[in-house]
């Protein structure tokens, strides 16, 4: 078994070298912000020329984005790699532009095939934004990164 600080070390890694070079991800500025196995937050300062609607604060599909880019994360730390086949989610509060949402996303059930994982996202007062839950379809096993590690 690898050592608690060298599977850390592998996660931060391979998921700053696949999501700091996606224009998507850095067009919308989301961050890694700390992570467990199984779990992950993940953060997005709220661009007004970016990520809102019509009524002057944060779009939906901002919210949406981040848990979709939060989901796939999470399962790096368990040592699988996913895309998002589904999501259910709940708009309950909203940020304006300059704040900051943040997503904690944990790790359900992580089959061969399908998977899923829960999102709690938060403003920076820790008032609940959304909750959601997203599908997912394995589509790698990171032989370096282990399922279990903590």
């Amino acid at each position: 078994m690898k050592e608690i600080g060298t599977v850390r070390t592998l996660v931060e890694e391979t998921i700053h070298r696949l999501y700091d070079n996606s224009p998507f991800i850095r067009l919308c500025g989301i961050e890694l912000a700390g992570f467990g196995c199984g779990e992950i937050t993940m953060r997005m300062k709220i661009d007004g020329n970016v990520h809102v609607n019509t009524h002057g604060v944060a779009h939906a599909g901002a919210f949406v984005t981040l848990a979709d880019t939060a989901f796939g994360a999470v399962c790096i730390t368990k040592g699988r790699r996913s895309v998002t086949t589904g999501l259910s989610f709940n708009v309950i509060g909203n940020i304006k532009p300059g704040e900051t949402a943040t997503a904690v996303v944990k790790a359900g059930h992580l089959g061969r095939t399908v998977g899923s994982a829960t999102v709690d996202i938060f403003d920076e007062k820790g008032r609940l934004l959304c909750q959601g839950i997203g599908n997912l379809h394995m589509t790698e096993t990171l032989e370096d990164i282990p399922a279990e590690w903590e």
